[in-house]
């Protein structure tokens, strides 16, 4: 029983730790969208005075294309071991495709929100 206790108190404050880790990652992750979010609104004014549409899905498409090597990249040496192989690259693609939503709600974002750097 004592012990249940104190191994309870010891996970609760892993849990604690991790989520404080978890907020300092947003909060990076917030100011890093803010930051990419302005230098986008830079190109899209460059562009309007140029006279060149905005929308460029082959740069978005390079993107994700760099995205995805980077996930491979990494995935190989950190994500989701096992020996399956089959399974590995069942959960990359899967992982990539999430990662592949969040930048699409990045591109809307960066071509509909007006910061000025």
């Amino acid at each position: 029983m004592i012990k249940n206790l104190i191994n309870t108190k010891k996970y609760l404050k892993i849990i604690e730790n991790k989520r404080k880790k978890i907020n300092i990652i947003d909060r990076n992750i917030i100011n890093l969208l803010i930051k990419r979010t302005i230098l986008a609104n830079d190109i899209i004014e460059l562009k309007k005075k140029l006279g060149f549409d905005i929308n460029d899905s082959k740069r978005e498409n390079e993107i994700l294309e760099n995205v995805e090597k980077y996930i491979n990249k990494i995935f190989l040496k950190k994500i989701f071991k096992t020996k399956n192989q089959f399974e590995n690259k069942k959960k990359e693609i899967n992982f990539f495709n999430q990662i592949k939503r969040i930048y699409e709600i990045i591109f809307y974002i960066s071509k509909n929100t007006n910061i000025k750097s």
